[in-house]
């Protein structure tokens, strides 16, 4: 899923990570490989975000996805993995904090 700038800001209120930058010369080849989502990249891997039919919670719910693991020790390349649910559910509705963007 392709966030947007708000959705963005919530992602990094809830959890402090940050997306890859749009303008990223990576993006591309992550796009072709993976989809038109936007990604993050956290010591794990390379995550998507989906959302998820939890009723039970407020706003926007989304679950962490890992589509790529680091392909060697130095984290300098991705290797495609089975997409593996992380169990990490944010909701994408929750507010930036103030001054963030």
């Amino acid at each position: 899923m392709k966030l947007n700038d708000q959705q963005i800001a919530a992602v990094k209120a809830s959890v402090n990570i940050d997306a890859v930058p749009a303008d990223n010369p990576a993006v591309p080849q992550l796009a072709e490989a993976f989809g038109d989502h936007t990604f993050f990249v956290v010591t794990d891997g390379l995550f998507i975000l989906e959302e998820v039919d939890r009723p039970e919670l407020p706003g926007t719910p989304a679950e962490f996805i890992l589509i790529a693991g680091w392909a060697n020790e130095e984290r300098n390349a991705l290797q495609g993995v089975e997409p593996t649910r992380s169990n990490t559910i944010i909701d994408l509705d929750t507010p930036a904090a103030p001054g963030a963007a």
